[in-house]
């Protein structure tokens, strides 16, 4: 039985639970004009060191809004996040793009399947699929959970529902990893899709799960670690981010604290840039990079003590 979640983390896990429309347009308005050039990743912005900052301000993380949730294409050219519709935890959320032009980034906007109240972005390994929760509370007959859009050329397949669960992401090894709902599972689940289905979810074993809640897993490409957020106890009140390195029989390893620079204050909803140089993360309603050498540091103080 799980203990009793704080209100911090279950405040995100709420987004799951309550529906609110607006209309994108308006915030589609007085986007600032990108001018970086198609060949400067991440939108031109200058690469984090070893301590965190926010990344894309006034682009992609901004003062009106929430932003969090982020993820981008295997080959770095297409950046999608959530972003909220005001300051209000309640408010609608819509899943927005920024894409790499001949010549310059192109300015954000909603991505065309994102039509309801749309989070937890992922882009699948192969960049062919694309996954996202959805909900519609104004409708009884909308099914919330995950849905699926594919790539057809340059523009994506109209969305179809694809799995009721929550903050699905995968390793190129097929492992999807999603975060438990059930009042007495707030764990880390794992299954796979198979051409009958997906098959039965599984706890993850050693030192991913606890009796606290943990949530909003993305796993690295090549299954070897994966980030996460907890409530388990420790110095960061409002939870903190972890990693867990994966052992040689499958298990895995006990999860470490990605430290105080990036666990300050509610940091969560961790991910990976496609390649593996950076961490992105939320916190404090926007989105923040920092560069994930340190990782390799920890999978050392893992396997070697």
């Amino acid at each position: 039985m799980k203990i009793a979640a704080s209100a911090s983390l279950v405040f995100l896990l709420a987004l799951i639970m309550i529906g609110f429309t607006t209309s994108c347009s308006e915030r589609e308005k007085d986007q600032p004009e990108i001018s970086d050039k198609a060949e400067n990743p991440y939108l031109g912005e200058t690469p984090p060191d070893d301590n965190p900052v926010i990344f894309a301000p006034g682009i992609v993380s901004t003062p009106d809004f929430i932003e969090m949730g982020i993820t981008f294409s295997p080959d770095g050219k297409e950046i999608y996040f959530s972003r909220s519709a005001g300051l209000e935890i309640s408010s609608n959320f819509s899943i927005w793009v920024c894409r790499e032009g001949k010549d310059a980034w192109e300015t954000p906007r909603v991505a065309s399947f994102s039509t309801h109240r749309d989070f937890a972005p992922f882009m699948m390994p192969d960049g062919k699929r694309f996954l996202f929760f959805s909900q519609d509370r104004s409708n009884p007959e909308y099914k919330d959970g995950t849905y699926v859009t594919e790539r057809t050329g340059d523009s994506w397949s109209q969305p179809v529902f694809y799995n009721e669960a929550y903050c699905i992401t995968s390793s190129m090894e097929g492992d999807l990893y999603f975060s438990g709902r059930d009042q007495n599972n707030r764990d880390i689940l794992a299954f796979r899709e198979t051409e009958a289905g997906f098959t039965e979810p599984r706890d993850l074993i050693g030192g991913v799960n606890t009796e606290a809640f943990e949530a909003h897993s993305y796993v690295s490409p090549d299954g070897s670690f994966i980030l996460f957020d907890s409530l388990r106890p420790s110095e960061f009140e409002h939870g903190a981010i972890y990693v867990s390195f994966r052992n040689e029989d499958g298990t895995w390893s006990d999860a470490l604290s990605l430290g105080p620079k990036i666990n300050t204050i509610h940091s969560h909803i961790p991910s990976l840039s496609p390649d593996g140089k950076y961490i992105f993360f939320s916190r404090e309603n926007d989105i923040w990079w920092v560069r994930a050498q340190f990782i390799h540091e920890l999978r050392d103080k893992v396997f070697n003590n």
